[in-house]
């Protein structure tokens, strides 16, 4: 049987290390990325209450009755 000893390509070895290498990172991020996304959500449900009061005091101040629909409220603030 003949050796090759300037074969091209990667051994089984190599791409379980890479692939193992992978996993690790995907484990490492995948929480963080998560606390982002809350940390960002409860940010736009505090824009959007902060928006709704300061549009009920423009309504007190000029007797109109709009407001952001509850519908919207909701769905952003769960």
């Amino acid at each position: 049987m003949k050796k090759y000893l300037n074969s091209h390509g990667f051994t089984l070895i190599e791409m379980v290390i890479v692939l193992t290498v992978i996993a690790i990172l995907v484990l490492l991020i995948i929480p963080n990325a998560q606390n982002i996304i809350n940390s960002a959500n409860e940010t736009g449900c505090d824009a959007l209450n902060s928006s709704n009061e300061a549009l009920s005091i423009a309504n007190e101040l000029t007797g109109d009755n709009a407001s952001i629909p509850q519908a919207d409220l909701d769905r952003v603030c769960r």
